[in-house]
């Protein structure tokens, strides 16, 4: 599933599955034949000089100090064909905490953008909150806002350039 807008494309994939050969199967899978129909969409919607988002549940990368020890299943190999075809970012959810970081694995190709929750009571220690994202081909700001005396106000803005083939924060 692919969605243009503009020179952007967010394409989505599901990450949840129910059911895997691994104790704890909350943490998702992503099937080869799935990583590979994203990476080519990727690829072809890069190469038509499109900013490329990768939406999915489960993360592909775990942010130190924050909730969740593991990662979907085949998420090294997802991150490795995303990184080869274009993707500039992914933005997940799963672990309710929000967080914003180039993806070291991709030597800062890929940009990490964690949703925390908005209405969940899982909350993890860090208030409700969500984000808005404005993506550009060399440039990604995600405007937090953060829930508070019953209303959601802006709380920070993390803006990120492309420089040298990596995300660098601004």
């Amino acid at each position: 599933l692919a969605k243009r807008i503009d020179d952007v494309c967010v394409i989505g994939i599901n990450s949840a599955r129910r059911a895997q050969a691994r104790l704890n199967w909350s943490y998702g899978r992503l099937s080869r034949r799935l990583i590979k129909e994203a990476a080519d969409l990727a690829k072809s919607e890069h190469n038509a000089g499109r900013c490329v988002l990768l939406a999915l549940h489960h993360p592909l990368v775990t942010a130190p100090n924050k909730a969740g020890s593991e990662i979907v299943g085949n998420g090294d190999y997802a991150l490795k064909c995303f990184a080869e075809s274009g993707v500039q970012a992914v933005l997940t959810g799963h672990v309710h905490l929000s967080a914003i970081a180039p993806i070291a694995a991709t030597t800062g190709r890929i940009l990490s953008v964690q949703a925390g929750t908005a209405l969940s009571t899982r909350e993890r220690g860090e208030t409700a909150s969500f984000g808005m994202l404005n993506a550009k081909h060399d440039e990604i700001s995600l405007s937090r806002y953060c829930f508070s005396d019953g209303v959601f106000e802006p709380d920070e803005v993390s803006i990120y350039k492309l420089a040298g083939g990596a995300w660098r924060p601004e």
